[in-house]
């Protein structure tokens, strides 16, 4: 199983103020296999809080689409993942950042007990599970089931975050708390930055509390 990382970077903004600091604001993890079908890939972008607007992390989980192939005089074609097709989206709030923190810490084996935590729009109906390894201790597994109200099978994704990723992610999601609720401080102010989070694939709304498994 291969994994790699990569982080890109936002544009930098400015406001009458000057110049504001400029972040990295998403993580992408691959996990390729020869075996397409326990492939997949994950990718967790940061929006701060704006004036009376909550922050948010948006998460996308999406499947592996070919797998590694070995060229003829021994070069490598690297697996390809379908981020335009079949994947999940989901926003987590700070309720559910702080759920998948508590398991991360050890505090809880899964989210909501084990039921998830339920996201509901008008279009779908998302549950996000997030739970300790069972076989293997310091892993972790991300699974989103999304199902949309319009009818059809419901498209379950699953990320597995090795001992290392999951430290990573645990330190990326503390550290995230603080931006989401309040806000970015802009470069050389004592003010925070009003972030305009730019639209990306399906959004939908967290839920109050979590829901009965529904999937």
């Amino acid at each position: 199983m291969n994994t790699t990382s990569d982080t890109s970077s936002s544009r930098p903004a400015r406001d009458e103020a000057g110049p504001r600091l400029f972040y990295p604001n998403s993580l992408r993890l691959y996990h390729a296999s020869a075996n397409v079908q326990n492939g997949s890939a994950v990718e967790f972008e940061l929006h701060p809080a704006r004036r009376r607007i909550d922050g948010y992390v948006f998460v996308t989980l999406v499947p592996q689409k070919d797998a590694p192939q070995v060229r003829p005089g021994g070069g490598r074609k690297a697996a390809s993942f379908d981020w335009t097709g079949r994947k999940v989206c989901v926003k987590l709030g700070f309720s559910d950042v702080c759920g998948m923190l508590s398991v991360l810490r050890g505090a809880a084996a899964e989210v909501g007990d084990g039921r998830g935590l339920l996201h509901d729009s008008k279009d779908a109906t998302t549950v996000i599970y997030f739970s300790q390894g069972k076989d293997r201790p310091g892993t972790f597994a991300l699974c989103l089931s999304r199902k949309l109200k319009s009818g059809g099978d419901p498209v379950r994704l699953r990320f597995a975050f090795s001992p290392s990723e999951a430290l990573g992610l645990r330190l990326l999601l503390e550290q995230a708390l603080f931006p989401m609720t309040f806000g970015f401080a802009a470069e050389g102010t004592g003010s925070f930055r009003q972030e305009t989070p730019e639209a990306t694939a399906f959004v939908d709304e967290p839920g109050e509390s979590p829901g009965e498994p529904l999937f």
